[in-house]
């Protein structure tokens, strides 16, 4: 009779489930389909919900009653906003959090054909299509007739960042972003948009720019240098997760690391193996190991790699050289932070985009109606003593559009030629 009942209660709770995944059972938060406001209005009461109750401690930093006071505003206001203005009010609910993992990824089906970098002297078009060239290498500094700063000030309000190094690596993508500009009021239409630039003659000038649709050719298009073909090394082989070479004039071992993920036709095991190799054959007089461009992924992939390295003799401060920037990011700053711990090596570069004690471990939910979907941190990593904003660099070097023009890359420069001496 037990046994029974145990399998009648087991059906019933297999038959309720199949019925919440059909739609048997209406969510709280599901809105009548044809009901523009009602469909914001139920997904910003779901964010409201859903995020504080998955991430790891949502109000480190942020208030309760400023979160809550913003849902509350946001969803007075649905009725007089358009679709790009809500959007861009849940991006700025969001990214007030001060996570840079805690964020809102808003699919875009058009861009700006510009691809844009924040340098030291500005924000540079260093890419785009040919109707347009005569905006390569220029500054910008207006968008529709507003200052350039000003408009850097609202769009980072939209981006989840912990400091500035991140912001100069988002700020520029976010500014060909034609939905984010037109929620912001920043242009009139997502259609097209009046982009004012300076080159380098110190001549004002306005393109009119339309939107195009993203599709993967275009986004290669814009990845490319146009300067020429002989770009520095940090630019080569970008879709490659990790690659060596060994400079035999400089007698220096360039090792890029550009993503803390396996890849498929090989292996970090076997590739770590062919480094090492390399390294004991060759016998550099340096080791550089290049993470300015890693985003993340899993940081235990690298550690095998630094235990070896550790063993060896380039392990030295005259030695081995790490380059770390803007985009080194999450996981790839733990490996920053091991490397530091554990060796001797010197770093090179800018802060880093995010911080060395920082939320992470994402995970991901979808606001039922707009399908918008939301990452959170389920896990608080504290791996160094000072919590500063950024993995500070031994040496800063920023990019400057000179040198970029000149396909000349100061940091691996500086290391190769001596310039670096950290006592």
């Amino acid at each position: 009779m037990k046994k029974l009942r145990i399998i009648i209660i087991s059906l019933v709770v297999v038959i309720i489930a199949a019925i919440a995944v059909l739609g048997g059972f209406k969510s709280k938060y599901a809105a009548d389909p044809n009901n523009r406001n009602e469909k914001w209005t139920k997904d910003i009461e779901y964010l409201a919900k859903q995020l504080p109750k998955k991430h790891k401690d949502l109000f480190f930093s942020l208030s309760k009653d400023k979160f809550n006071k913003e849902i509350e505003t946001l969803k007075t206001q649905v009725a007089k906003l358009n679709d790009d203005e809500v959007k861009v009010g849940i991006s700025e609910i969001v990214a007030s959090v001060n996570d840079a993992h805690t964020s809102v990824y808003i699919e875009t089906e058009k861009i700006f054909p510009i691809n844009l970098y924040w340098f030291k002297e500005g924000i540079y078009a260093i890419n785009t299509l040919p109707e347009y060239k005569e905006i390569l290498n220029c500054k910008l500094t207006k968008i529709n007739g507003k200052n350039i700063e000003d408009v850097e000030k609202e769009v980072s309000k939209t981006i989840s960042h912990e400091n500035e190094a991140q912001l100069k690596n988002r700020v520029p993508r976010v500014l060909t972003t034609p939905g984010i500009l037109h929620g912001l009021k920043i242009i009139d239409s997502a259609e097209k948009a009046t982009f004012t630039f300076q080159n380098t003659e110190n001549k004002t000038f306005n393109v009119d720019v339309k939107s195009v649709k993203i599709n993967e050719n275009l986004v290669k298009k814009l990845k490319e240098n146009k300067n020429n073909k002989n770009v520095p090394l940090y630019m080569q082989n970008q879709d490659e997760n990790y690659w060596f070479k060994y400079l035999k004039d400089e007698k220096t071992m360039y090792f890029k690391y550009n993503s803390c993920m396996e890849m498929k036709e090989k292996p970090f095991k076997q590739f770590s193996k062919e480094l090492l190799q390399s390294i004991d054959k060759n016998k550099p007089e340096k080791l550089v190991i290049d993470l300015r461009d890693n985003g993340g992924g899993s940081s235990s992939i690298l550690d095998p790699f630094i235990k070896e390295i550790k063993k060896r003799s380039i392990n030295n401060k005259n030695r081995l050289f790490v380059i770390v920037g803007r985009r080194t990011f999450s996981s790839a700053i733990l490996n920053a932070l091991t490397l530091k711990n554990e060796t001797k090596a010197i770093f090179v570069g800018e802060p880093t985009g995010g911080k060395p004690n920082h939320y992470g471990e994402v995970r991901e939910f979808k606001l039922p109606n707009t399908k918008i979907c939301v990452s959170f941190s389920t896990k608080y990593f504290e791996t160094s003593k000072k919590d500063t904003p950024s993995f500070m660099p031994d040496k800063t070097i920023e990019p400057s559009i000179y040198e970029f023009m000149d396909n000349k890359d100061l940091v691996m420069e500086s290391i190769v030629k001596k310039y670096i001496n950290i006592e």
